[in-house]
């Protein structure tokens, strides 16, 4: 525990010392007027009110256009990322580690933390209870600088939509705490209908069989999340990689009513790796117009959410006492 409380310090100290980093960026620009150069006063002011927020602890979860893409290991997650990433105006980051499930172990540490301190802990005592929207504000800021690196400043001006794709965020608990953390959000699951099929991946035969049941374990999570969140979240099994399906998406989950598309940039067949086609040009038919795109929610509706998230959980518990579904 005392490790895991410095590695959360380290993280919070590390987000600060990023704000700070953005700040002197900023200014930087504005000493040498190159924010004054093609159209970045746009940049330059999302970058001042990112950092500003920051600073103050204070941030809107719903400001930004969030997109997440999770599937299980082979179940065409790479394909949906090549495919929504094509969209101008659309920024998502492949793989890099779930690295949000241990800010979710963090969060949780420190809830424990804070019952052990209203229970009187003369060891835990602490003087102010600790801002959890500050945490979670720290915690998206973080995630932008995972996507957009060292360009933050540059893309946020440039980027309508933003996130990323990930297998290791395939659990109950991972899915409530980032929807905690993004809480007007867009999630593309992808999954496998038909999950007892060969496996072919680097993988040792006595593991096929276990990533069998992982699949058939995430497709009734997803179901379940998807049938109480279905205005956020959509399906995309990976026997139906075609360009109706992500059109529909596109068109429905994010709402962009012109954008189609007419091919599909990867195939994933039988348990297989993705294989890139060679189709040249982008899957688009013509530009997608993503101005106008807002995924925010009404409070009433954050909240609602909150309440299904307690429901869901309660009816998912005899799903993971069973091991029917992939809990922690």
């Amino acid at each position: 525990m005392a490790m895991q409380n410095c590695i959360s310090l380290l993280v919070i100290a590390s987000t600060a010392f990023a704000s700070v980093t953005l700040l002197m960026r900023v200014e930087r620009l504005s000493k040498s007027n190159i924010a004054h150069r093609h159209g970045e006063p746009k940049q330059l002011d999302l970058a001042l009110r990112t950092a500003a927020d920051l600073a103050v602890g204070h941030c809107d979860l719903c400001a930004d256009n969030w997109l997440f893409i999770l599937g299980m290991f082979r179940t065409g997650s790479s394909t949906a990322l090549a495919m929504l990433d094509s969209i101008p105006g659309i920024e998502l980051r492949g793989e890099h580690g779930g690295f949000l499930n241990l800010q979710g172990d963090q969060f949780k540490d420190l809830a424990e933390a804070e019952v052990r301190v209203k229970e009187g802990s003369t060891a835990w005592s602490f003087e102010h209870e600790a801002d959890f929207h500050y945490l979670k504000c720290s915690a998206q800021h973080m995630t932008k600088g995972v996507i957009f690196g060292q360009d933050a400043a540059k893309m946020l001006g440039q980027t309508k939509v933003m996130g990323f794709k990930e297998i290791r965020h395939t659990s109950i608990k991972s899915l409530r705490f980032i929807m905690s953390l993004f809480p007007c959000a867009r999630f593309v699951f992808t999954y496998r209908e038909n999950w007892n099929v060969s496996v072919n991946a680097p993988l040792p035969s006595k593991q096929h069989e276990k990533l069998r049941q992982d699949w058939r374990k995430w497709k009734r999570l997803v179901y379940m999340v998807h049938e109480r969140f279905g205005n956020t979240t959509a399906l995309l099994p990976v026997e139906n990689l075609s360009a109706s399906s992500y059109t529909e998406v596109v068109q429905g989950l994010l709402g962009l009513r012109g954008c189609r598309f007419t091919t599909v940039l990867h195939e994933n067949k039988n348990g297989s790796g993705t294989l890139r086609n060679q189709i040249p040009g982008s899957p688009l038919e013509a530009s997608c117009e993503t101005s106008t795109v807002d995924f925010r929610l009404s409070e009433e509706r954050v909240e609602a959410n909150i309440v299904a998230w307690d429901a869901l959980e309660e009816a998912a518990s005899a799903g993971c006492h069973a091991r029917r579904i992939l809990c922690d």
